[in-house]
This record gives C-alpha cells, structure tokens and sequence, in this order.
C-alpha cells in the first residue's frame, strides 16, 4: 500500500472530483476535493489556493494514468467524464526521483509514499487560516 496525497488548485475542484469518482468506488468519490476542517485549505508562496487529500492507492478501482472509463456503480451517469479526463491531462505525478514537483495553478499535483503535511510541505504548501478565507 502507498499513501497518495493529492493537491488540487481551487478552481480545478470540480474536474478533480470527477476523476476521483471515476477512478473511485461510489458516489461519495464525486466530493473527495472540499475545504473540510481534516483537510484545510492550502496555498503555495504565490498565495494560488489548493484543496487536498491523502489517502491508500488501494482506493483507485481505475489507474488514473491509464484510460479510464466510467465505472460500473454510475449507472445515472453522475460523473462528468470530460472533467475526469481534463483532469487526467493536468496530473503531474512524483516518480519518486525527480525533485519533488511543485503546487501550481493548472496542474493537479500526486506525490506517493509521503502521507499529508510531509507531502503537502514537499509541494510548496502551507495552510490557510480559516480567518483568511
């Protein structure tokens, strides 16, 4: 098992999600990426928020590197699967080699084998107080 942890800037959310439902096993995967108390608000040195999450790989029942296709529980087709493919195409994923690639507008960032504030950190983030929301 690998921890992923996974920023997602603020206005990329809504495709984010998508590729989460895709890639995950129900409905409640389309709301994976929100400002939550577990989860608060990141920003990088320019001030361009990100939403979060960090969790086991084992959760993708989809490789989100590979073709994805709707997955069988979303049968009212729930998932907007243009998203989860804009998505897809803005992943940029820690090989574990490379320095460490950092948060940035326009591109979701997955850094594997650090679990959540070590990778957030990684990235070039930091929290958002609540009072500066």
């Amino acid at each position: 098992m690998t921890i992923l942890t996974i920023a997602v800037p603020l206005d990329m959310a809504d495709d984010a999600n998508a590729l989460g439902g895709a890639c995950g096993e129900s409905a409640a995967d389309l709301e994976t990426y929100q400002d939550r108390p577990n989860t608060p608000m990141q920003r990088n040195a320019a001030g361009d928020l990100f939403l979060w999450h960090s969790f086991p790989n084992w959760f993708f029942r989809q490789d989100p590197r590979q073709a994805i296709t709707r997955p069988e529980w979303d049968t009212e087709g729930l998932i907007n699967m243009t998203g989860a493919a804009r998505a897809q195409a803005a992943l940029v994923i820690w090989d574990g080699e490379e320095p460490t690639p950092q948060a940035a507008p326009g591109q979701i960032t997955v850094i594997g084998g650090v679990a959540g504030p070590d990778a957030l950190a990684a990235m070039g983030l930091t929290i958002v107080p609540d009072d500066e929301i």
